[in-house]
């Protein structure tokens, strides 16, 4: 009697089993993958598994193996008495058109004897491995960095890092500022959240850096990154109102620029210094006050040379110096520069490492020196998306500042600062002469 039993069991449990597979099999079929259908009997347990057989092979992922290691696993937990089915297949989240996720996913499936059917109790994932679609494999750096202008601009985030998570960053400011540049042969790791770069060879003790995606957002492919691990874009620039970027050069000066910043304090305006490192040496309390106003500090050199007429070793050194000093006052480093004279080329940018800002309207405040000249050349000079330049070391521009302001206003125009109006799209080995005006170096 037990063994006729037995007998009609298995027949309910192979029929069972066959009706499970085909219905298995169905859903596998809507899959946006072709796939192998691979079926192991043992016993009471049957192992099924559909390998993709279009996507290509992919370094350290390996369908077969994962899921051999994975069934092996649950079968160890499983009463060899009990009927069981064990199905794996490929899982794939899509996080952006780029960016997608595949996993090994292995289903359990047991008997009820109740009901006598297979009810899926529990299913394992494996740990995702994230892949471009373009290519089909693994992420890189080289992937998700692309050019090596957003290098450049990987950099100087890791400057900062490196100051802001020192005890006292006036320590290591030198070592951060000499720190060798990255390369396509620095070896970076592309993790979910965050990018590990191992250092150049340097003498701060430290040999890797961890990047949050946030925080190099701008010099990356973020299609190839969740968005979870990124800033959620900010509102643009209304394209129906008309900006304008006020920006001062070859400051700070104890004697003019005061006047100037407070004029900007009295109409809440924030504008651009392109400081020269030498004054920010002797005013660092001015170069201070700039900063906690609410303006933006940039680099204008050391002390005013034209780039193209000196040796890279100069130029960088003109740079690092007004790095350190802007930094010695403010505790940030300035992200972009203007050469002095406007004066730059493919070799000296990319040592500077920096976005160059140059200008489309020239106050001429430097040669005419006149008050009443400078608010004429800037009122009929001016454009939508324009970048004034002024020198806040003149007097006559502290003496027309106010009406230049006022005459802008009566326009129509909205201040904003080079990052604002540039709405952070920035990068090194590129000009700006306006807001829709880039040029490659």
């Amino acid at each position: 009697m037990q063994f006729v039993e037995n007998k009609q069991l298995e027949k309910r449990v192979a029929k069972q089993t066959t009706l499970l597979l085909n219905q298995v099999k169905h859903e596998q079929e809507k899959n946006e993958l072709a796939t192998e259908e691979k079926v192991t009997k043992k016993a009471n347990l049957v192992e099924v598994s559909y390998p993709p057989s279009e996507i290509p092979s992919i370094d350290g992922f390996d369908f077969d193996q994962i899921t051999q290691e994975s069934m092996k696993k649950m079968e160890k937990k499983l009463n060899p008495k009990d009927p069981a089915v064990l199905v794996s297949h490929l899982a794939i989240n899509h996080y952006t058109e780029q960016l997608a996720a595949y996993e090994v996913a292995v289903d359990l499936y047991l008997w009820q004897n109740k009901s006598e059917e297979f009810i899926k109790t529990k299913t394992k994932t494996t740990k995702p491995v994230l892949i471009n679609h373009s290519t089909g494999q693994l992420i890189t750096s080289q992937d998700l960095i692309k050019k090596e202008e957003n290098l450049l601009g990987i950099q100087q985030v890791i400057q900062q890092m490196l100051l802001d998570q020192a005890a006292d960053p006036n320590l290591i400011l030198d070592e951060v500022l000499n720190l060798p540049r990255l390369s396509w042969d620095t070896p970076m790791t592309y993790t979910e959240e965050q990018l590990v770069v191992q250092l150049p060879q340097n003498k701060l003790g430290q040999t890797t850096i961890a990047l949050p995606y946030a925080k190099i957002q701008p010099f990356i492919q973020t299609d190839l990154v969740k968005p979870e691990y990124l800033i959620p874009p900010t509102q643009a620039l209304d394209a129906n109102q008309k900006y304008v970027a006020l920006t001062f050069d070859d400051g700070p000066s104890p004697v003019t620029t005061p006047k100037i910043i407070q004029i900007l304090a009295n109409k809440g305006i924030k504008a651009t210094f392109f400081l020269l490192g030498q004054n920010v040496k002797e005013n660092p309390e001015l170069t201070k006050q700039i900063f906690e106003g609410g303006h933006e500090l940039a680099s204008h050199s050391y002390s005013h040379p034209s780039f193209n007429t000196i040796s890279k070793e100069a130029v960088k050194k003109e740079v690092i110096d007004t790095d350190k000093a802007i930094f010695e006052a403010t505790g940030c480093l300035p992200k972009i520069l203007r050469p002095p004279y406007g004066a730059v080329n493919t070799d000296t940018a990319k040592v500077v490492g920096k976005p160059i800002i140059q200008w489309n309207v020239d106050s001429l405040d430097w040669k005419t020196k006149n008050s009443a000249a400078i608010q004429k050349v800037v009122k009929n000079s001016v454009a939508s998306g324009g970048i004034i330049l002024m020198h806040d070391i003149q007097p006559a521009t502290a003496e027309a500042l106010d009406q230049v302001i006022n005459d802008l206003k009566a326009q129509n125009y909205q201040f904003v600062t080079i990052q604002e109006l540039l709405e952070q799209k920035m990068y090194p080995m590129h000009q700006y002469f306006g807001q829709f005006d880039q040029r490659n170096i």
